[in-house]
């Protein structure tokens, strides 16, 4: 019994331990910290100490552009190259997705992925480079283009980061055609990295009929009839003479360079190039080549000739008759830095079927020398019977410009920057019937003299006439007048003198701008010149004008320009601008002038009437009506003359042509109600009030 009492006690001592260590536990902390440490089963451990160890850590607030990386003890650091973060309580950089990156690092936004890493590329998305073809990234750039590899090269396979690793060398295909395409691209581009993506289709052992600007026939047997390249890249080789072998089925070569090459071992056309007896169209720019332009090598179906950036010494004379007689178009732009001296060509009159000649050959800054040697006058055209665009400039043409010796059928004609010192007066009835166009200039340091050719009154199809800038004295032709057709003349800025003359009023009815400025014309503006009903733009500026304006001008003037003339004897008496959107306010200049007549109706006038500067304007009528921003009031002095406003109707376009109606001011200022009212949709409240 004494042992089974032993036992008993026993189990209620560790009851009650375990019933004081969970009433311990459960205590708060500043209760247990008073009573001391625990003992027995929860020895060594504290209140305060368990409390602290369930708390988390503060959070961290990084700036957008940073986060917090893992292991950095909580400090906030700048996102690398190709991350990115918003910021905020314990921000992380994100990754932008395969193949993007970042310019630079700290980016802020998922936006700043914007940019592909080395080895990817594309138009509108960053994909791996395709075998063939690199990529190097610059930190910022944004270009997304992969370079092809130099011909005959590739890459172990997709995503390359560099030219380095163009270093696979490919066999020529069997196939002739590719082979020769091969070849010719291979002369073009020398030891260069390609630089078009498009041109890594140009592969062996893949149908050339697929390659990038490659066009082959539909029907077998396949044969290329098209190659037109824009190359990119650095062109340190010279023209493909291989292109020669792809036989009479190739029709058009077009060849765009960004940049002209640099080989000096093409001294002109390639002479292979006179196998492609079916060749129809040549396009060549910044090609480099040099020598002579020799037109006798082209084959008899050639219908386009177009090059652009060529550095030729000269233009050779050997066509022979029939040699090319389906050639329609011949364009020759020379590259600035090398003029061509001497004349065009005589045996191009030959070029029976052309329609189209431009030889563009000049030049430096046109106030810098030396000039291109003179060469001579202009060749007899008249053989270029179907020739309707002529453009010449920087050719050494000299002598009298003869209009005689241009082809019938004639259009359009830009002679520039020759060494011509006058103009013939040779053209006679019948001459030149579908001469649209003609525009003439010379050197600044070699300006064309003489005087204005009375016969060019027989180019009744002229419709635009310009001579600017040059030294050309005399008058100006009377018998122009019946170039009725003629609806631009620039004569601006030359020597001309004498007075306008009157007949031009009645004959030019078709003229919409006419610039004489800059000359040393005298006398008035004549009354018949209201008879250029289409007239809107009139430059006659810095002469010797005197006189009074006429009465009327002409009907859609829209520009008048007689600034520096001889104001001092000139009196504005009437002007008319109704139906132009000034959107201005009325100037209040205009009070000092001595008009008599004033027209602003329908003009979109703003703000207030300058009725105190305008009070000493000596005006006998006005039309002010339908402005609708205009305010304010018209000057109470104008009450001591019998002062007439004018009302035009809404829907009269040209008032000289409408009934206008007129009402005494003194009528409105009395309080009659006016109708039509002269301030028509305006905001005047009529005539200003007595001070």
């Amino acid at each position: 019994m004494a042992v089974r009492g032993s036992r008993a006690l026993a189990r209620h001592a560790l009851a009650l331990a375990a019933a004081l260590a969970l009433l311990l536990a459960c205590a708060p902390a500043g209760a247990a910290a008073a009573r001391g440490p625990r003992r027995g089963l929860l020895a060594g451990e504290s209140g305060s100490r368990s409390l602290t160890s369930a708390r988390a850590a503060p959070a961290v607030d990084c700036p957008a552009g940073s986060g917090v990386p893992a292991g950095a003890g909580g400090a906030c650091a700048p996102c690398k190259r190709g991350t990115w973060s918003v910021g905020g309580p314990d921000a992380r950089c994100k990754t932008c997705p395969k193949g993007y990156d970042t310019a630079s690092e700290g980016s802020k936004s998922a936006r700043a992925c914007s940019h592909c890493r080395a080895g990817y590329g594309g138009p509108s998305t960053c994909a791996p480079c395709p075998a063939g073809t690199w990529r190097a990234a610059k930190p910022g750039a944004r270009i997304r283009v992969c370079r092809a590899c130099p011909v005959l090269m590739t890459t172990p396979g997709p995503g390359a980061k560099s030219a380095a690793a163009c270093n696979q060398s490919l066999a020529l295909p069997d196939d002739p055609v590719a082979s020769a395409l091969l070849r010719g691209l291979a002369e073009l581009a020398g030891s260069a990295p390609l630089g078009n993506p498009d041109l890594a289709s140009w592969r062996p052992g893949t149908d050339p009929c697929t390659w990038a600007g490659v066009t082959c026939s539909e029907r077998a047997p396949r044969v290329v009839t098209s190659v037109g390249i824009d190359f990119t890249g650095p062109c340190t080789g010279r023209l493909p003479r291989a292109w020669g072998e792809l036989g009479p089925g190739l029709e058009r070569i077009s060849l765009s360079i960004a940049s002209p090459c640099t080989s000096a071992s093409d001294p002109s056309l390639p002479q292979e190039w006179r196998n492609l007896t079916g060749l129809k169209s040549l396009t060549l720019n910044n090609v480099g080549v040099t020598g002579p332009l020799s037109l006798a090598w082209l084959p008899p179906s050639m219908e386009r000739l177009d090059l652009g950036g060529t550095r030729f010494t000269s233009l050779a004379d050997d066509v022979e008759p029939g040699a090319l007689p389906a050639l329609r178009k011949l364009s020759v732009a020379q590259d600035s830095a090398y003029p061509i001296g001497g004349a065009l060509p005589g045996s191009w009159s030959n070029l029976a079927a052309l329609e189209e000649l431009r030889v563009q050959v000049c030049c430096q800054e046109l106030s810098q020398g030396p000039l291109p040697a003179p060469g001579g006058p202009l060749p007899d055209r008249r053989g270029m019977a179907s020739l309707k665009q002529l453009d010449l400039t920087g050719l050494g043409l000299t002598g009298a410009l003869s209009l005689a010796a241009l082809p019938p059928a004639v259009q359009m004609v830009q002679i520039a920057l020759g060494h011509f010192i006058s103009l013939a007066d040779d053209v006679v009835s019948g001459d030149l019937p579908a001469l649209q166009s003609l525009s003439i200039g010379q050197y600044p340091q070699q300006r064309l003299g003489g005087t204005l050719p009375a016969s060019w009154s027989q180019l009744s199809a002229l419709q635009e006439l310009s001579i600017q800038g040059q030294a050309l004295t005399g008058p100006l032709p009377e018998a122009w007048a019946s170039m009725a057709a003629l609806q631009g003349l620039g004569l601006g800025g030359n020597a001309l003198s004498g007075e306008l003359p009157a007949a031009w009023g009645s004959g030019m009815a078709n003229l919409t701008w006419l610039d004489l400025s800059r000359n040393n014309i005298t006398g008035p503006i004549p009354e018949a010149w209201v008879g250029m009903a289409t007239l809107r733009e009139l430059r006659l500026s810095h002469n010797a004008l005197s006189g009074p304006l006429p009465a009327k001008l002409p009907a859609k003037l829209a520009s008048l320009d007689l600034s520096h003339n001889q104001t001092e004897s000139m009196m504005l008496v009437s002007l008319n601008l109704t139906g132009n959107p000034l959107n201005a306010s009325l100037p209040p200049e205009w009070g000092s002038m001595g008009l008599m007549t004033l027209d602003l109706s329908f003009c979109d006038l703003r703000g207030e009437f300058p009725a105190t500067p305008w009070a000493a304007l000596g005006l006998w009528h006005l039309a002010i009506s339908d402005n609708p921003q205009l305010s304010g009031c018209l000057p109470r002095a104008w009450l001591e003359r019998d002062m007439g406003l004018l009302v035009h109707p809404r829907e009269c376009e040209l008032p000289d042509g409408c009934t206008t109606t007129w009402v005494l001011l003194r009528d409105l200022a009395s309080g009659v109600a006016l109708d039509p009212n002269p301030l028509r949709n305006t905001q005047l409240t009529g005539v200003c009030a007595a001070e």
